[in-house]
C-alpha cells in the first residue's frame, strides 16, 4: 500500500497542535503508526513547506502537490538553498528532465556558491541576504514596532548573533534585539538534536540583549524548540510572560522568542 503522507502529516500536526507538554513525541508516534517519530516530523516538514509553496507560488504548489513524499522533500530542501534553480528543476522533472533518482543531484549542483566570513560561526551571505528581511518582519510582528538594523560587524570583542537591532522604547529607552539563525542544516534531525546548545547560547544571550529571536525553517523543527523553553520555565519554576505592553520581561526564559523563516 503506497504511504498517503499528507494524510500522516496533517494527523501529526492536528495532534501536535493540541498535545500537552511532554506528549508531542508520543503524538508523532501515535500519528505515525508503524513509521518511526523522525520520519512523522520530515513528513510534517514537507507539508509545511507545501502549505508556504502554495502562498507564494502557486504555480509550482499545482505542479508539486500530489508528489511522492521524497521529491516534496528534495524540492523543500532545494527551495531552502537555492529557490531559483527549484524553480527551474521542477519545471526539468514535470517535464520528465529529471528522474527521481536524478533530483538530489541536480539540486547540489545548482546550489550556489557560498561565501563564508572570516569567523567560523558566521552565516552563509546568501542565506543571510535571504532570511534577514524576513527576521526582520517577523522580530516588528511580535513586537509591534519597528526596528533598526544595528552594526554588526563580527570581531572577538562582539557577541555572537547574526543579527542586531534596536528601537526606542518609552520604558526602557533604546532596546537592544538579537536574532541568531539556527543552522542551517539539510538533515532536518539535526534541528532537535542541537536544540540543547542553540537554546543555552539564545538563554545566555539574554544578560545581554533586552529580547532574542531564534530563528528556525520550519513549524516541525519549532515544536521542539517551544518545548525547550516550556520545559525549562517547568524547571526554573517562572511564570512564562506573553504580554508586551510593558516592554521586555525580566524574567530572562520570557525575553526568548521562536521565529519561522520561511
Amino acid at each position: 500500500m503506497v504511504w498517503d503522507w499528507k494524510k500522516t502529516a496533517e494527523d501529526a500536526r492536528q495532534k501536535l497542535g493540541s498535545a500537552k507538554h511532554g506528549t508531542r513525541e508520543a503524538a508523532l508516534k501515535e500519528a505515525g503508526g508503524s513509521r518511526d517519530v523522525n520520519t512523522v516530523r520530515r513528513a510534517v516538514a514537507a507539508l509545511d513547506f507545501l502549505d508556504r509553496l502554495k502562498e507564494t507560488h502557486p504555480k509550482s504548489y499545482s505542479d508539486l502537490k500530489d508528489s511522492p513524499f521524497g521529491v516534496v522533500e528534495t524540492f523543500s530542501r532545494w527551495w531552502s538553498i537555492d529557490p531559483a534553480g527549484a524553480v527551474v528543476g521542477l519545471e526539468k522533472w514535470k517535464n520528465g528532465g529529471l528522474t527521481t533518482r536524478s533530483l538530489a543531484e541536480s539540486m547540489r549542483k545548482s546550489r550556489p556558491p557560498i561565501v563564508q566570513a572570516a569567523n567560523d560561526e558566521s552565516l552563509a551571505r546568501t542565506v543571510r541576504d535571504y532570511v534577514e528581511p524576513r527576521i526582520r518582519h517577523g522580530i516588528e510582528t511580535v513586537l509591534g514596532t519597528k526596528i533598526t538594523p544595528s552594526e554588526n560587524k563580527r570581531s572577538a570583542q562582539l557577541l555572537p548573533v547574526d543579527f542586531r537591532y534596536s528601537f526606542k522604547d518609552s520604558f526602557r529607552g533604546d532596546v537592544q534585539v538579537a536574532a541568531i539563525v539556527v543552522g542551517p542544516y539539510q538533515n532536518q534531525t539535526i534541528y532537535r538534536k542541537k536544540r540543547h546548545d542553540w537554546m543555552l547560547k539564545a538563554l545566555g544571550l539574554t544578560h545581554f540583549f533586552d529580547w532574542v529571536f531564534v530563528a528556525l525553517p520550519s513549524q516541525s523543527a519549532v515544536d521542539d524548540y517551544t518545548s525547550w523553553i516550556e520545559r525549562a520555565h517547568a524547571e526554573s519554576g517562572s511564570t512564562p510572560i506573553k504580554h508586551l505592553l510593558l516592554g521586555p520581561p525580566a524574567d530572562p526564559l520570557s525575553r526568548l522568542r521562536i521565529l519561522v523563516v520561511q
